[in-house]
């Protein structure tokens, strides 16, 4: 709804604070808050523009490693408080967009329901892994 939203508003200076005041109302109630909105934001107003969007995807990593950024005593402390706020690491998924083809992927029964049964068992491994670590 945000870019929608965007869309119908043709006046540039009223384009900027409504994209503002959606992303500060919208990071706050959203599934992925700080993170997911300003990168819906980015890929949208880039498209077609890869090396664009992988400039301001890294400038935003490192507003958002600044703001989660808090040096502790040791650098064990530090690590672990980054692996928590780790919302910075989300300039990883950028090698993965530039393997997009700009094609639609398999409409198979297999393409359709994979996910479904991949994602709950990798959150599952994950669990495991993390039980078994500690």
């Amino acid at each position: 709804t945000m870019l929608a939203a965007l869309q119908y508003i043709s006046r540039k200076p009223l384009k900027i604070l409504a994209a503002v005041g959606i992303l500060a109302v919208g990071s706050i109630a959203a599934e992925g808050g700080l993170t997911v909105l300003p990168f819906m934001l980015i890929a949208h107003l880039t498209y077609g523009k890869p090396r664009l969007r992988d400039v301001w995807c890294l400038a935003l990593s490192a507003v958002l490693l600044l703001v989660s950024f808090a040096p502790y005593d040791t650098l064990a402390e530090t690590l672990s408080m980054l692996a928590f706020n780790s919302d910075f690491l989300f300039i990883l998924v950028l090698p993965i967009l530039h393997l997009y083809n700009g094609q639609r992927g398999t409409t198979g029964k297999f393409g359709k329901y994979f996910f479904y049964v991949f994602y709950p068992a990798h959150l599952w491994l994950l669990a495991l892994a993390a039980y078994w670590v500690s």
